[in-house]
């Protein structure tokens, strides 16, 4: 199989922490910092340095593409910030907390046997890069059914 391009599978990752995120706080709305979350994210993936400085603008647009798939909605958008805006009051839609909340067959993940929710795959997904990709497609691919 040939390798993913790296913004896809950055594009995993923040997507797995800001779901995971949103999954824990449920039902309490949440800031996102695009700057915040790049840091981590840019930790996590040993990112380099411009990488690491693009990060921001890659979690901005993570987070506006979620919007769109109508797993999250933002409350607020943040103003005269800089470049890359907070987004204020974020929570999962219904359609996200029913997709994160949906259990995952041990078939849909392999080298499972216990049923966990796609919520919880996120998080453990984290931990597993080689996964990570498989559970992130797997959830935007329920939320385009």
């Amino acid at each position: 199989m040939a390798a993913r391009p790296r913004k896809v599978e950055l594009f995993d990752h923040i997507t797995a922490v800001v779901l995971a995120k949103l999954y824990e706080g449920f039902p309490t709305p949440i800031d996102l910092s695009p700057i915040e979350i790049g840091a981590e994210v840019a930790e996590q993936v040993e990112s380099e340095e411009q990488e690491a400085f693009d990060m921001g603008e890659l979690v901005h647009d993570t987070v506006t593409f979620l919007e769109e798939q109508n797993l999250l909605s933002v409350g607020v958008r943040a103003e005269n910030t800089g470049p890359i805006q907070p987004f204020m009051d974020v929570r999962l839609t219904a359609a996200g907390l029913a997709i994160l909340g949906q259990e995952a067959t041990p078939l849909a993940f392999a080298g499972t046997q216990t049923p966990q929710s796609w919520g919880a795959r996120l998080r453990a997904a984290l931990a597993t890069p080689e996964t990570l990709g498989a559970v992130v497609r797997t959830v935007l691919e329920l939320a385009g059914k």
